[in-house]
């Protein structure tokens, strides 16, 4: 019809052999294919044909189990933190997207696409994060174009525990290790002693602990709250690190996740430098008795290790029936001057860490005492003569005679030396 007059065009439809007398207003139940008939003023006439397609079956409807007036079917979703805290704050606040909704609402639609509205018919904005309930107005539209019905909707913002801190490093747990290996120690922790304080009342919440992120995130794998350190820990930095899952009782749950380090504390070693724990061997007493003195070498180790600001000796002189120490027997060696022992006695040395900001480890070490008996040479009344050179002098004296007052040595070990003088008071 292009370049003709509409207005001089007489068009006709019909619905088979039907006119369609009043086509602006035409309605049909039906699939139909209209026919078109258009006459010119000169008497030409046209004719075509176009199909009208229902789209009878298009209806949006929610899937089952899902009705956003029962609180129990309606969508509800958290206000997500950020994996382990970080400076993000929980606020109620939480953008949704279509898809959430669409999967939520009508996961079994196909044949078109899904439109959300604020009520009134603004498109909802996906990029505002919203709060509480918020109400939306759905319909979808078909592959031809037309409208479905109109379905109301609700999305609920929860929010997860809040008030627990936004550092996700918690305090870090201590607790008195053994050394497994040179310099690799265990412990065995008590997870519950981090205590989780927030503003929703412990007994709304679950709490879990795991040896990995993803398994707090999946919620697998919870650690017993008796927990014994199962990574290889050298030194007191090198540590290993627990996730905490924490958790409302509801559905959704909301879980937010922290995290905090094991450490297990350790005393002394055979490197510590506040003096290492030998055994002790000091001469006998000059009066024969099998004894000797060791007040000032027992002295100098206690002040050594109790000037330290981290730990303190006792020391004591036995053990009870059961293997632990007998408290009657403590050695205080500020209130003595002497401390007299007989050979091989054995000294219990109990070395506590008394620094406030760890666990008190102690370690009970065992230091023997010897006693290295006098030498003493007995009286002899050889002579002994040599020939001495022209000039009346003996080349060689103590090699001569060595072997026959070693032989008169008590008491002396290999490393006795004889040392000559012309005088009992050079000697002395």
């Amino acid at each position: 019809m292009q370049g003709r007059n509409a207005n001089a065009l007489n068009v006709v439809y019909y619905e088979g052999a039907t006119i369609i007398t009043t086509p602006e207003n035409y309605i049909t139940t039906t699939t139909q294919t209209i026919r078109v008939e258009v006459v010119e003023p000169s008497g030409c006439t046209y004719e075509s044909s176009f199909d009208v397609v229902i789209d009878s079956s298009f209806v949006l409807q929610l899937d089952a189990g899902r009705n956003p007036l029962d609180p129990n079917q309606r969508m509800e979703i958290c206000d997500e933190e950020e994996l382990l805290g970080g400076t993000y704050v929980v606020d109620g606040l939480r953008l949704v997207t279509a898809e959430e909704l669409t999967d939520y609402y009508f996961s079994n639609f196909t044949g078109g696409t899904i439109s959300y509205f604020e009520p009134g018919g603004r498109d909802f904005d996906f990029n505002t994060a919203v709060s509480n309930t918020v109400n939306l107005e759905t319909r979808a539209t078909s592959l031809n174009n037309c409208d479905s019905n109109v379905v109301p909707i609700t999305v609920t913002i929860l929010s997860p525990p809040s008030g627990i801190t936004n550092n996700n490093q918690l305090d870090p747990l201590r607790a008195c290790g053994i050394e497994v290996l040179p310099g690799v120690y265990q412990a065995s922790f008590d997870l519950t002693q981090n205590v989780i304080t927030g503003n929703d009342p412990l007994s709304d919440l679950s709490i879990s602990y795991h040896r990995t992120l993803l398994e707090a995130q999946q919620g697998l794998q919870p650690l017993a709250s008796t927990y014994q350190n199962d990574i290889a820990i050298s030194g007191e930095t090198n540590t290993q690190i627990i996730y905490v899952r924490i958790h409302k009782n509801s559905t959704p749950s909301c879980p937010v996740f922290r995290q905090f380090e094991l450490r297990p504390d350790y005393l002394i070693t055979e490197n510590t430098n506040l003096g290492r724990l030998e055994d002790l061997v000091l001469c006998e007493t000059t009066d024969g008795s099998g004894e000797a003195d060791f007040y000032t070498q027992l002295s100098l180790t206690s002040n050594d290790f109790n000037a330290s600001l981290f730990y303190r000796a006792r020391y004591f002189e036995a053990l009870d029936g059961s293997g632990n120490l007998d408290l009657s027997t403590e050695v205080d060696f500020s209130t003595i001057s002497t401390y007299i022992k007989p050979n091989n006695t054995n000294l219990f040395v109990l070395i506590e860490n008394i620094d406030a900001n760890l666990p008190p480890c102690s370690r009970i070490a065992t230091v023997t005492l010897y006693v290295d008996p006098i030498t003493t040479l007995n009286p002899t009344s050889t002579v002994y003569e040599f020939c001495g050179d022209t000039s009346g002098q003996v080349t060689g004296f103590p090699t001569l005679i060595n072997d026959d007052l070693y032989a008169e040595v008590v008491n002396a070990d290999d490393t006795v030396t004889l040392l000559y003088y012309d005088s009992l008071v050079d000697a002395l």
